[in-house]
């Protein structure tokens, strides 16, 4: 079994998974572009590969949810 890590820290709302070393999420904000290392290593040994990020911009989503209430008064 093998375990990965990144350094330096991936952006904000990125993540590795230090099980598969699959980079996954969205990014919270723009960002230069960043050379970061990944490192994978398990019982034969261990090896490295340069991963370059640019974020240029990040696309927010709204999620609105609406409570209504509604008062009626019976005339008798």
């Amino acid at each position: 079994m093998g375990s990965y890590g990144v350094v330096p820290d991936l952006p904000p709302g990125l993540a590795l998974d230090p099980a598969t070393g699959v980079i996954t999420g969205s990014p919270e904000a723009a960002q230069r572009r960043t050379e970061y290392v990944v490192r994978a290593r398990n019982a034969f040994g261990s090896t490295s590969a340069k991963v370059s990020i640019l974020v240029l911009e990040v696309t927010l989503t709204l999620t609105l949810t609406l409570t209504l209430t509604l008062t009626l008064t019976l005339a008798r």
